[in-house]
């Protein structure tokens, strides 16, 4: 730890000194450079030095380099969205946003790429149970969906759609299903989202085949609308078991989807009271969180949920 702070100083002092002197074709050469290092940090999940590498590539890039900028501001915001930091991750694609509206012309406004924007700030928000932020961007990107030719064919608006229909089942999941009186309106959303996912798949799986995790991914949204607005293990269990087949065969066996998919079951699993089964879940979904994060909230309620497991298991001698 003392070297890395020791190295940490003398980069912030080279960058500092790079920012001063060098020439301004130097200083863009460099800020790529050290992007494209740090953006290859935080796909290895090398997060912090990443993210270190990320905003000094900022600091160094002239603030002229709209484009660059953006580029840097939307890595960042992507390795603090895998780090599960989505306050930076959503401030950091707000920048992005910032950047590439003044990047964009009239004539190529970027929509699209704005669009794609809003999605994933929405995707922050809605983890962060910001349900009213979330959408009033939803509304907005609808909006500029609404000014591309062919907008349904495009990919982006049906990743819109997906975070549209978690967006509905959040919204639905915060109505009690104890309020009588507002029944009729949890109905309306369960339906509308669900409409929205069986669309969404039809396009994901005529766009990309079956084995794909966009539609793993769909499936996924939809285990969570019968899980916790429909109750409905069966359903739920059904859909998460095809988003993890899927996901298994298409990504590394330690990604945090994987995690996500077993967490989800594990819960599933431990309301029917199949206690091995969500024991199972449990730990593969803790052995990747461990792996991926620093400890969280969810690092920290799955790792109860696996000691409440292995307590009842051992209470019945199936486990010693």
């Amino acid at each position: 730890p003392q070297t890395e702070t020791t190295a940490g100083l003398e980069i912030d002092r080279l960058v500092a000194a790079a920012t001063s002197h060098l020439p301004t074709a130097r200083r863009i050469k460099l800020a790529q450079s050290i992007w494209l290092a740090g953006q290859f940090l935080g796909e290895m999940c090398d997060y912090e030095p990443g993210t270190a590498l990320l905003k000094h590539a900022k600091r160094l890039c002239p603030s002229k380099e709209k484009a660059l900028l953006y580029q840097i501001s939307f890595s960042l915001g992507s390795v603090y969205y895998y780090k599960v930091d989505w306050e930076k991750a959503r401030s950091s694609f707000c920048e992005a946003l910032k950047e590439l509206k003044s990047w964009a012309t009239p004539q190529d406004p970027k929509l699209e790429e704005q669009c794609a924007l809003h999605n994933i700030t929405v995707a922050c928000l809605l983890i962060m149970k910001r349900i009213g932020e979330a959408e009033k961007i939803l509304a907005e990107t609808e909006t500029k969906y609404m000014l591309l030719p062919n907008y349904q064919k495009s990919p982006e608006y049906w990743k819109y759609l997906l975070q549209k229909a978690r967006y509905l089942t959040k919204k639905a999941q915060k109505i009690p299903t104890s309020d009588e009186t507002r029944g009729e309106e949890r109905v309306a959303l369960f339906t509308e989202a669900q409409n929205i996912l069986g669309e969404t798949l039809n396009f994901m799986m005529k766009t990309y085949g079956w084995r794909h995790p966009l539609v793993a991914y769909t499936w996924q949204e939809e285990g969570f609308l019968y899980q916790y607005v429909a109750g409905n293990h069966q359903k739920a269990e059904s859909c998460f078991k095809r988003a993890l087949d899927i996901y298994s065969e298409v990504l590394s066996s330690d990604h945090v989807l994987i995690a996500t998919c077993n967490y989800h079951l594990g819960m599933i699993y431990e309301d029917m009271r199949e206690w091995e089964m969500a024991l199972d879940c449990f730990q593969i979904a803790l052995y990747i969180r461990q792996r991926k994060f620093s400890r969280n909230s969810t690092w920290s309620d799955i790792l109860r949920r696996k000691n409440k497991c292995m307590g009842i298991l051992k209470q019945r001698g199936i486990l010693t």
